[in-house]
C-alpha cells in the first residue's frame, strides 16, 4: 500500500499525500446530502425585500431611459446588499430579469434605438425639474454665475453626467495641483453647476484675502 510506505525524504512524503485518499473513522458512514443552491427563474415574481428596495420612477428612468418606469420596467438589487455595490437587475414589463443595461436596451422592440436617443436627452429633461429651477434662483440670490460649456454634455463646465448613479447622476470634478478633486454628486446639472460656482467664489475670496494680506505686510514695512 503506497499510503503505508515510509519515506525518508519528508518532501516526497508530502507530495504523495495528495494521492492518498483518507479513510473515514469507523469504517465510513452514510453519504452526506449535497446542498444545491437554488437558481431562480427569470420570470419569478419579485420577493418582498426586492419590492422594498426597488428603485423609484426617477431612478429607473435615469438608469435606463426616460419613460422606462412608466412602460413597466423595474430595477432591483441582484441580491441582498447589492445596492451598495451598484449591482442591479433590470426587470422587464413581462417579468424577465436582465442582468445588464445593454441587454435591456436590446430587449426593446427597436433594439434600443429610441431608448438611446432618449438617454441623450436626459440631461436636458432633468434641467426642467423644480430642483433645477430652485438652483437657478439660488444662484441669482447669491449673485453667482453658472459657468456654461459647449464641450460638456450637461452644458456646464466641470459638470459630468453619469447614468450609473441613478439618484445623483451629475458630478462636479475639478483639477487642482495636478489631482482630480470631486466636489459632489447632485440630482440635476444646475445644482452641480451651483456647487462649482460656489467653489470658484470661495477660491476668489481666498486669493483676494491672500493678496490683501501681502499688501498690508508691504505697507507695514518701514521705509
Amino acid at each position: 500500500d503506497i499510503c503505508g510506505n515510509s519515506f525518508q525524504n519528508a518532501g516526497a512524503m508530502k507530495s504523495h499525500r495528495r494521492f492518498c485518499k483518507p479513510v473515514e473513522a469507523g469504517g465510513g458512514g452514510p453519504p452526506q446530502p449535497v446542498k444545491k443552491r437554488r437558481v431562480r427563474s427569470a420570470e419569478e415574481p419579485l420577493l418582498d425585500w426586492e419590492q422594498e428596495q426597488m428603485l423609484g420612477e426617477r431612478a429607473v428612468d435615469a438608469k435606463l431611459w426616460p419613460g422606462a418606469y412608466a412602460s413597466g420596467w423595474r430595477v432591483v438589487p441582484k441580491y441582498r446588499g447589492a445596492e451598495k455595490r451598484c449591482h442591479w437587475s433590470y426587470v422587464s414589463p413581462e417579468g424577465a430579469r436582465i442582468t445588464s443595461k445593454s441587454a435591456a436596451l436590446q430587449a426593446q422592440p427597436d433594439g434600443g434605438l429610441s431608448a438611446k436617443a432618449a438617454q441623450e436627452e436626459m440631461p436636458k429633461m432633468v434641467s426642467q425639474s423644480e430642483e433645477a429651477k430652485a438652483a437657478l434662483r439660488e444662484a441669482t440670490r447669491l449673485g453667482l454665475q453658472l459657468v456654461r460649456s459647449s464641450r460638456s454634455n450637461t452644458g456646464f463646465k466641470c459638470v459630468a453626467y453619469n447614468a450609473c448613479y441613478a439618484k445623483r447622476p451629475f458630478k462636479v470634478q475639478v483639477t487642482e495641483g495636478g489631482r482630480q478633486l470631486r466636489l459632489g454628486d447632485f440630482p440635476t446639472a444646475e445644482e452641480a453647476a451651483l456647487c462649482y460656482a460656489k467653489h470658484l467664489a470661495s477660491e476668489k475670496a481666498v486669493a483676494a484675502a491672500a493678496l490683501m494680506q501681502v499688501e498690508d505686510s508691504a505697507d507695514a514695512q518701514p521705509l
